[in-house]
């Protein structure tokens, strides 16, 4: 984010002992901490099924709402995901 020299990074998270990834983004605030207003202390978590998940590519748009592109696992296939989070 150029106007606030803010990082976000994007991608999965899966839980100690887990089985299953799901998506992530993480907000990094400009002196290196986490952005503790964003999400829960810096990450918003996104489950689209009971099976894995993953962020592939994030965009900011110009009001700051962030989109998400990534995919889902049905069990099967593998689906498109596209999610807009609200900073």
């Amino acid at each position: 984010d150029s106007s606030t020299n803010n990082i976000f990074a994007a991608g999965f998270y899966r839980a100690y002992g887990g089985t299953v990834n799901d998506s992530i983004v993480y907000k990094i605030n400009s002196d290196g901490g986490s952005d503790s207003y964003f999400g829960i202390n810096g990450f918003v978590k996104e489950s689209f099924s009971t099976s894995d998940d993953e962020v592939l590519a994030i965009a900011l748009q110009e009001n700051g709402n962030i989109v998400t592109a990534g995919f889902l696992n049905d069990g099967t296939d593998l689906n498109t995901t596209i999610s807009r989070i609200w900073d």
